[in-house]
């Protein structure tokens, strides 16, 4: 069936439902679903708007967001909120799946399939013992263009939200740089950038603490992306977690990683600056059980590994 056919189909669909529920302006109606189902695109109201404006067709904006949501209410479009955007809606395709790829950036919205992925969540539903209606997976991040737009170091104000990146150098002098170290944000300091766009100010984190920055004073911050490192590279003298011996103590420096596995670290008490203490290994060594702020945590070793932590300094003296 040719794309066209099938769209012809399914506004005869449209027409005999929306007869049935006595609704008016019927060719209207009609006239918006087959601009709507003309573009595979992610739209808002207004772009549907402007799309049909370029066809002859002048319909006032809210006119045309009511029409959206009738065709979600009646099974024909879905509605889509991705993370800082207006609604978008995308066609509804019976018996289809996909997901997203969100550029926080320029904002393009790519749509994927992997049979892989959709396995492993059908498997692990099926053995937590719950019954899937529906799902969605919405990845942000940054698209190939978008990447290649930035250089491997760059003024903090292009960082983007969720990144972590390294302080590496300072723009304005020495004064500037004083200023900024005494806020925390010293050269060599790993940050996660909380917030990067919208209004007012840019939001860093460094070791549990959260810093405003105007932009700027952002723009005189150098930064590298901890993803452009070396594989497997740490500073001098840190080490990985698992690496201790039961009763040795350290201070965390680094998680490693990114995504919900480093934030529920995070939420874990895992900061840069807090103090672990290694209370006793199973006998495999997997899990470790550690104590951080007063908590027994355990780790398996592939998670310890990703933390990178440093002897206290007492320590390191004695040796």
């Amino acid at each position: 069936m040719s794309m066209r056919r099938g769209h012809k189909d399914i506004c005869q669909q449209f027409k005999v439902i929306f007869e049935q529920e006595g609704l008016d302006r019927i060719d209207e109606r009609l006239a918006i679903l087959e601009a709507f189902l003309g573009t595979e695109d992610h739209m808002t109201a207004a772009d549907l708007t402007g799309m049909l404006k370029k066809k002859g067709v002048a319909l006032p904006e809210e006119s045309v967001a009511e029409n959206l949501r009738l065709f979600v209410q009646y099974g024909f479009a879905r509605e889509k909120r991705f993370t800082d955007q207006l609604p978008r809606y995308e066609h509804y395709h019976l018996g289809r799946h996909h997901d997203h790829l969100v550029c926080i950036r320029c904002g393009a919205i790519l749509e994927f399939f992997n049979p892989n992925i959709e396995a492993l969540q059908a498997e692990t539903v099926r053995r937590m013992g719950f019954h899937d209606l529906q799902h969605r997976m919405d990845i942000y991040g940054l698209c190939s263009k978008c990447l290649r737009k930035r250089k491997n170091i760059m003024p903090l104000v292009l960082a983007s939200s969720g990144e972590q990146v390294r302080i590496v150098g300072f723009r304005g002098g020495k004064e500037m740089e004083r200023r900024l170290t005494s806020m925390g944000l010293n050269q060599g300091a790993d940050v996660e950038v909380i917030k990067s766009s919208g209004p007012g100010a840019l939001i860093v984190a460094s070791r549990e603490t959260r810093i405003a920055l105007g932009y700027g004073m952002a723009k005189k911050i150098l930064v590298t992306t901890i993803d452009t490192l070396e594989p497997g590279e740490i500073r001098q003298g840190a080490q990985r977690l698992n690496e201790l011996k039961t009763g040795e103590r350290a201070i965390i420096e680094r998680v490693q990683g990114r995504g919900r596995f480093r934030h529920r670290l995070l939420e874990m008490g895992f900061v840069p600056g807090a103090e672990i203490t290694v209370e006793k290994c199973a006998p495999l060594k997997d899990p470790i059980e550690y104590v951080i702020k007063g908590y027994h945590v355990s780790l398996r070793q592939e998670e310890a590994e990703k933390v990178l932590v440093r002897k206290p300094e007492e320590e390191t003296r004695g040796d």
